[in-house]
């Protein structure tokens, strides 16, 4: 079970990670494309990424405790 456990967090991880670069590309390249519909908000382009980006770290930080907390040896 902790085995599983271990390999479970590695995979939501390397996921998080491979969707927040997925999106980044994605925000970017429609920033590129369409300017105008990014000026009209008072917000910077990239908040959205921003955001996300801190609810993916929240997420790495979480699995690293469970990683580390698993990977402890019971004495």
């Amino acid at each position: 079970m902790k085995r599983f456990l271990q390999i479970a967090m590695r995979a939501v991880i390397i996921a998080s990670i491979v969707v927040f670069i997925g999106s980044c590309i994605y925000q970017y390249t429609d920033y590129k494309q369409h300017p105008e519909i990014y000026m009209l908000n008072s917000a910077p382009w990239y908040t959205g990424l921003l955001i996300q980006g801190a609810f993916t770290l929240l997420i790495i930080i979480v699995c690293v405790v469970v990683l580390v907390v698993t990977g402890r040896k019971k004495q």
